[in-house]
């Protein structure tokens, strides 16, 4: 890859054809969108500088309106309250710690206000200590209540995201948890403990160090073993919570405890509770990521065979949202990680009509941020299988034709570009399709024109979702909430290619921002949603110009570079083969562009393949849109 890097940022302009991810002729008419009528003209101009500045001002106007909220502020009891959770009267500080509880449920609207003040008036601790002093001597049921309301208060505090890195910090808190989780009994302590420490990890994988440091991980293999299905879902959470920082050494650590890679097989083919399958499904895909003996450890277990089963879109069983896409992006990882796997892979009998039916099942853009993720996964586990597919000559089974079919109608290049292509193994989307017997799939924006009527509703609807629906949520410090922007964004950008006027919605500089930002981000779902976003958006001729001049290009060819210590899957089989340690004290160095988001840096050092995919095809993708 850094020779297909070198080429690129040493040569200027060639004369290349324009490129399609659709694979449509040049010049060809865009088609109506449901709602709209007939494209005012075939091609559209690159908005100006001034038009681009006009923008941006009309996005941070509407973010600031929807986000501008009347400070509430404490409520002016609240100091009393916590002085009354000290008292020696043991129904007087029931009462007192009950009051605090209320005022800091998230249904206050001054929620944030009154626990920010808890606290600042050393709130933690008081409920630290006050359940240390009921779980010390002969404990009753009256005990045992009053700690479950130190935790509600607890995991209260933990939901606002501002006092994570306080909480985390506090060794007597953690200290707590990880005892209350190993050596009480009680359902409703345990429960809410293991609720407090996956609030706790949701984010920054820093964080999620010092608790897995603390006992937390040994904590969560245990709860997957537990008979009570609440705490297995809990233990679920916060396994792939724990696993979830790029490079962190929790993930060898996993995959070597006794049984559990046993455990997560039989959640992921029999557990009837579909956050429990897909938190294990995110614990798969985390552990096969870099390490490779955790990769053949998960192979040698067998946990290929559920993956697919629980994404199987014929199967009896519902195929909900939240199990598949995680299912998809495990086998992308464990594909990825090493080419049997990606043999292995390819030679299902059901792979092929379980992708054409999961491309089908998500190709209609909505504000469902589950289907958002599952066109994501399911076009990364396209771009790993069918490249590996069209490099290696290998046809799946049931694939019509042979690999290399989708080369009829794609662009063509001169034989430098050929070159630089053929260097870094990157090949066009409609190619990794045609290689697996897929078509391409008809994307619906049904939900972009239902708001808004007429011919250009769908630009204003799409306009609004991306601008202030969307571009916050890309900064949201909980995971979670960003990759599902990422995905959304996705979704829209995909579906929305062949049309100039709504490709001119995404050429937006404070998007551009955010996803270099991203591309520092030590959370291996957020960094795989931001690259796959930039893939989607690298191959638009308005985005490449703003990528390349918001960094986006520098900070692909470092991340490229600095996954680059194993050969990746996708390309052709080597003669002979690297040394199985090459490169492998090639950590993740100081961070790039965006080292300071919300989402902490790398926690460690190896290489993820799926990052490295990712990012080449980004990147190559935007050097040929440039042209």
């Amino acid at each position: 890859m850094a020779t297909a890097v070198a080429h690129i940022q040493a040569r200027g302009p060639l004369p290349l054809p324009p490129l399609d991810p659709a694979g449509k002729p040049p010049g060809s008419p865009a088609p109506p969108l449901p709602g709209r009528g007939p494209a005012s003209s075939p091609a559209a101009p690159a908005p100006s500088s001034a038009l681009t500045a006009a923008r941006d001002a009309t996005t941070r106007r509407l973010r600031e309106l929807v986000a501008a909220r009347p400070h509430e502020p404490a409520d002016s009891d609240l100091p009393g309250l916590i002085a009354g959770v000290s008292s020696l009267d043991r129904a007087a500080a029931r009462s007192a710690l009950t009051g605090v509880w209320q005022a800091t449920l998230l249904t206050r609207d001054n929620a944030a206000a009154n626990q920010a003040a808890l606290a600042d008036a050393g709130g933690v601790m008081l409920c630290v200590d006050f359940a240390v002093a009921r779980l010390t001597g002969s404990v009753g049921r009256e005990d045992e209540d009053d700690v479950v309301m130190a935790l509600l208060v607890l995991e209260n505090l933990s939901c606002n995201v501002a006092l994570h890195r306080p909480l985390v910090h506090e060794p007597r808190l953690l200290r707590l948890l990880v005892l209350v989780l190993r050596d009480w009994e009680a359902l409703a302590l345990r429960v809410n403990a293991a609720k407090v420490l996956v609030n706790l990890t949701y984010g920054d994988p820093r964080l999620c160090a010092r608790v897995a440091a603390a006992g937390g991980l040994e904590r969560a293999a245990a709860l997957l073993a537990a008979p009570e299905p609440a705490l297995v879902r809990q233990g679920a959470a916060l396994l792939a919570h724990l696993t979830a920082g790029q490079g962190c050494a929790e993930r060898g650590e996993a995959a070597a405890l006794p049984g559990l890679l046993e455990r997560l097989k039989e959640l992921l083919s029999r557990s009837p509770d579909a956050p429990t399958r897909a938190a294990c499904a995110e614990a798969v895909a985390n552990l096969a990521r870099g390490d490779p003996a955790a990769h053949a450890d998960l192979l040698r277990a067998g946990l290929a065979a559920p993956l697919l089963a629980a994404c199987d879109p014929a199967s009896e069983r519902r195929a909900e949202a939240e199990v598949v896409a995680p299912c998809l992006l495990a086998l992308a990882a464990l594909a990825m990680g090493g080419r049997a796997a990606a043999r292995g892979l390819l030679a299902e009998r059901d792979l092929v009509p379980f992708l054409g039916g999961i491309l089908d099942y998500s190709n209609v853009v909505l504000r469902d941020p589950g289907t958002a993720r599952v066109l994501l996964a399911a076009h990364t586990l396209v771009a790993a299988l069918g490249g590996f597919a069209e490099h290696n000559g290998i046809t799946p089974p049931g694939a019509a034709g042979g690999p290399g079919g989708g080369a009829a109608g794609a662009p063509t290049y001169p034989p430098e570009v050929e070159q630089v292509l053929k260097e870094s193994g990157y090949v066009p989307f409609r190619r990794s399709l045609a290689a697996l017997g897929l078509s391409p799939p008809a994307y619906t924006a049904a939900a972009l024109g239902r708001d808004l009527g007429g011919p250009h509703g769908f630009v204003a609807n799409a306009s609004y979702q991306v601008n202030v629906e969307l571009l916050p949520g890309l900064k949201h410090p909980n995971a979670r909430m960003a990759i599902n922007a990422a995905a959304r964004l996705y979704q829209i950008a995909v579906c929305l290619a062949d049309h100039p006027e709504g490709r001119a919605v995404l050429a937006n500089s404070s998007l551009v921002v955010a996803l270099v930002d991203l591309m520092g981000s030590g959370h291996s779902g957020v960094l795989q949603a931001a690259l796959s976003l930039l893939d989607a958006l690298a191959v638009l001729p308005e985005l490449a110009p703003l990528l390349v001049g918001g960094g986006a290009m520098d900070a692909l060819a470092e991340l490229a570079d600095r996954h680059s210590a194993q050969p990746a899957a996708p390309g052709p089989d080597p003669a002979p083969a690297p040394a199985p340690n090459a490169g492998a004290g090639n950590g993740a160095g100081k961070g790039g562009a965006g080292a300071g988001v919300v989402h902490g840096g790398a926690v460690g050092g190896g290489c993820d393949p799926l990052v490295r995919l990712l990012a080449e095809r980004a990147l190559v993708g935007m050097y040929l849109a440039q042209q």
